[in-house]
């Protein structure tokens, strides 16, 4: 399991020398205790000292007094000695002076204000640190002092991070940064890169944070900086250690530490001797885990360093640990844990938690365990609350990846203590309310937010956003290098989301509670949340199982049902397959022979629970996504649907929302189909013409045009103009057409049954051929899977240097469009549920795009649907829709008539998803 290592941040200077986290305010010349500094010290003070006495010049005077400020990392010497700075430059500053010279006295001025909020900063006074760093920048830029002024604002940014804010530390180094490339100051360069780097990395962006390591590297060879080059060596190693290479991680940590010890950067030493320790630890060798850490623990109590030697007996107990030492392990976690709490460490307060945690777990003391548990679950939810609202999509994804370990750890402990201590599963639904589609309703919210702000800035920055985001798919389409306009993109959406985020409700609002859900229940009704986990606790790469939390009216707490290992279900369901008449009939059988498979895999262990209830709603995760739910037959005669009245939901939590859809002539239905998608310049029919789809929408426009407005795109008009200009300003969109779903081309190359390998799809083998890599061999989800539209055959040996659109309607394309009017899409397509499953996120594809686009209501397929039965299925729903005015009944009522005539293959494939 890896461990999580302390990285030192690098901070500029005054003058650009490197400084360590150390305290150093200053006394009054010729006014020390020398008995209370340190030896090495006094040299520099009595060198100093004496060149104070020996100029009459009071440029220098002040200047010395500055060295032993800055050079000193000593307490005694620190708090007169910088007041005295202040006073004399301040005093100096009254006086009519040459540019020159005031430039000379403002910047010791706002050093000495730097250095004090240095002091704070150690003795983790963390709002007086950023008010003071504050306050330099201020007073270095009156006077003119650029790198002063980057030096205060990436100080600041290194509060943050010490906090545990890493979106708003980035903020900071960011800006910093772009000072620095402005005046070309090559020592700061490599500390801001420095610096974002191990925000990138704590993001989990460990590609990113090696290059800006990299770029880091480069600065400061080039002016010999050693005391960053050895923070950025030992950064490079963590990084490496992360993605487990961990023979370049010893290396790096090796030059790391050479160079500190030649420089006697004894704070640096302290912190590449844990990294050492830990990659022994890696290699079995905790002999020398011990030997290296126990030194690093000695040098950083020599320093006085608090952070420093709470890292190290964190280190120092999980090692005990691992040699079943508990006693002398959790001994050193509670002084670690004590220290890093005391001096606000937040990630060495996480560390020693998660240490504490795994000491009473592996000791079988779970009433121990669980209250250092829950005390982690709860800075996670903090973590969350400080850092999402201020970043990017991308980097909440990477940044909850990060946190991925614990949760799956939560669940897994839920699972092995349930039966003695059943409120356990209270903590458990809630996470999991939170976190599915986490990300998802997060963007969701910042854009609701932004269009509803009234703020016609902010709106035109958004639409700016959404326009580059358009070109980015575009880019994506011709196999361009989108890099570039990516970077742009971040930016732009960065301050969006700074912007909005002040008034974004998502992070403002009482977190959803199982409670909650269950006061939205009825006496008949159930809710599930599905899970999944794996089997160990102390090996994350062990088998993953399945389970329910199912949570009723009456329940004193939700209960925790084990389903079946996630082994099991891919063996009936498939990792690729065709979703074909014969694939679904193996998997949910017939009219005449069901097949009982997934019911004894994910409903026998939840049917002596459900006694009495009627409604359920449900949340599916991982694998179950692919799952009809309604075509489970749970005996000969009867399927889950003619038991149950099922609800499925993105999550549980979608049940509080009452929202109803007012269907009247004012409501605009939007219709495709009958699409043309050969053109005379086709040189290959990929997607045939579907005459059943016009009959579809022919027959759904006389249903809806006597009550609603009803628009109408067939043959070469059902094209994309047409879809992005009418999507948005409808409230029913229907496609009836082609849908797709490539499946990740990584894990196609790993598998021997190969289903893009069809005989309609055979000439695909052709590397310029733009269909291949634009949409199957394509590493974005988004980018494969979509909707086939006017003229789409074309797109197979479509230029890429082609202008207009390519016919092909990607996923990527819909999650950049404007569709929060749309209450209802209904794809009326094949395998359009479907796209790749990532965690606690669900499915990305169309689904998520549609979300993402701000639909309400999904209607979408789970399989390749057949032509006739579809139109059939869709006629009978909006029938039912017109009747009651009310989605869902209409829905289940269309499934039920199906039902009677025929098998589950020409019906079940569509599920309705709120």
């Amino acid at each position: 399991m890896r461990l999580l290592l302390f990285i030192s941040l690098i901070s500029i200077s005054l003058t650009g020398h490197s400084q360590n986290y150390a305290d150093k305010e200053v006394y009054l010349v010729d006014s020390l205790e020398y008995d209370n500094i340190s030896p090495d010290y006094q040299k520099i003070i009595d060198y100093y000292i004496d060149y104070y006495h020996n100029t009459d010049n009071d440029l220098y005077k002040i200047s010395v007094i500055h060295e032993i400020v800055r050079n000193c990392w000593d307490n005694n010497v620190w708090p007169k000695y910088n007041r005295w700075v202040y006073k004399e430059a301040n005093e100096k500053l009254k006086e009519d002076l040459t540019d020159s010279l005031e430039f000379m006295y403002g910047r010791f001025r706002a050093g000495s204000v730097y250095y004090t909020a240095w002091g704070h900063f150690y003795k983790t006074e963390y709002e007086k640190a950023i008010q003071t760093f504050a306050r330099s920048r201020d007073l270095y830029l009156e006077h003119g002092d650029s790198i002063g002024a980057a030096n205060a604002i990436d100080n600041i940014g290194s509060v943050y991070s010490t906090k545990g804010e890493m979106a708003k530390a980035l903020e900071f180094h960011v800006e910093g940064l772009k000072i620095r490339e402005i005046i070309q100051d090559t020592l700061g360069l490599g500390a801001s890169y420095n610096a974002i780097g191990i925000i990138h990395m704590m993001h989990g962006d460990y590609n990113q944070a090696i290059k800006d390591y990299k770029k880091a590297i480069a600065f400061h060879e080039h002016v010999e900086f050693w005391s960053g080059l050895s923070s950025e060596y030992s950064n490079l190693g963590a990084t490496e250690s992360f993605i487990g290479h961990h023979d370049k991680a010893l290396e790096y940590h090796l030059q790391s530490y050479n160079i500190k010890a030649n420089i006697e950067d004894k704070q640096g030493m302290a912190i590449s001797l844990t990294n050492l320790a830990n990659l022994s630890v890696m290699n079995g060798d905790t002999a020398t885990a011990f030997e290296y850490q126990n030194y690093g623990l000695e040098l950083s109590e020599e320093l006085q360093d608090q952070r420093g030697i709470s890292s190290a007996l964190c280190h120092l107990g999980y090692f005990h640990l691992l040699k079943d030492e508990y006693e002398e392990g959790i001994e050193h976690l509670d002084k670690s844990l004590e220290i890093a709490k005391e001096v606000g460490a937040h990630i060495d307060t996480r560390k020693a938690l998660v240490n504490l945690f795994k000491a009473y777990l592996w000791q079988r003391k779970y009433d121990k365990a669980e209250v250092y548990l829950q005390e982690l679950v709860e800075i996670r939810k903090k973590d969350i609350k400080t850092n999402f609202s201020i970043l990017a999509e991308r980097e909440k994804e990477l940044y909850f990846n990060t946190m991925a370990e614990e949760y799956q750890n939560l669940y897994a402990y839920g699972n092995l203590t349930y039966k003695n201590n059943p409120e356990i599963t209270r903590t458990l639904y809630d996470n999991t309310i939170m976190l599915k589609g986490l990300l998802l309703k997060s963007s969701a919210a910042m854009r609701e937010t932004i269009l509803n702000s009234e703020d016609t800035a902010l709106i035109a920055e958004y639409e700016k956003w959404i326009e580059l985001k358009v070109n980015i798919a575009d880019a994506y389409a011709r196999n361009f290098d989108s890099d570039s306009l990516e970077k742009v993109a971040t930016t732009i959406e960065a301050k969006l989301v700074q912007k909005s985020a002040d008034f974004d409700k998502f992070y403002q609002e009482p977190q959803t509670s199982w409670k909650d859900i269950q006061n939205g229940l009825a006496k008949n009704e159930a809710a599930i949340e599905f899970i999944r986990y794996p089997k160990d606790l102390q090996n994350p790469e062990s088998e993953i199982i399945y389970s329910a939390l199912l949570l009723k009216a009456k329940s004193k707490q939700p209960e925790l049902i084990q389903l079946c290992t996630e082994d099991a279900l891919e063996q009936v369901l498939g990792k690729i397959s065709a979703n074909n008449l014969d694939h679904v009939k193996d998997i949910y059988g017939t009219s005449a022979n069901s097949n009982a498979v997934l019911s004894e895999l994910i409903w026998e262990p939840l049917k002596n629970k459900t006694e009495g209830i009627e409604k359920i709603y449900f949340a599916p995760v991982g694998l179950l996504h692919k799952v009809a739910f309604a075509a489970i037959s749970i005996n000969n005669e009867q399927l889950l649907s003619d038991r149950f009245h099922l609800v499925q939901l993105n999550s549980t939590s979608g049940l509080l929302n009452k929202e109803q859809i007012d269907f009247n002539t004012s409501t605009q239905a939007t219709l495709f189909g009958g699409v043309k998608y050969h053109t005379d310049s086709s040189e290959h029919v990929i997607w045939t013409y579907l005459p059943g789809t016009l009959e579809e929408i022919d027959s759904i426009k006389n249903i809806l045009d006597e009550q609603l407005t009803v628009n109408y795109f067939k043959e070469y008009a059902a094209n994309e103009e047409n879809f992005k200009k009418s999507a948005g300003q409808s409230t029913i969109l229907h496609i009836a057409s082609h849908g797709f779903f490539y499946p990740d081309p990584e894990t196609v190359r790993k598998e021997a049954q190969i289903d893009i390998d069809m005989e309609e799809i055979a000439f695909r083998g052709g590397a310029s051929n733009y269909g291949i890599w634009n949409f199957v061999n394509n590493e974005n989800p988004l980018m494969r899977s979509g909707i086939a539209l006017a003229a789409a055959n074309d797109a197979w040996q479509r230029d890429a240097f082609a202008t207009g659109e390519d016919g092909v309607l990607s996923a990527q394309e819909v999650s950049n469009l404007n569709m929060t009017k749309t209450k209802l899409v209904v794809l009326s397509a094949c395998e359009t549920g479907l796209g790749d499953i990532k965690g606690s996120e669900g499915v990305y594809g169309l689904q998520r795009a549609f979300k993402m686009a701000g639909v309400r209501y999904l209607i979408m397929s789970l399989w390749q649907v057949p032509d006739e039965e579809t139109a059939e299925f869709m006629t009978l729903f909006y029938k039912e829709l017109m009747a009651s005015k009310n989605i869902r009944s209409a829905f289940d009522k269309a499934q039920s008539v199906m039902r009677e005539k025929y098998d589950p293959y020409y019906w079940a494939a569509f599920v309705l998803i709120e």
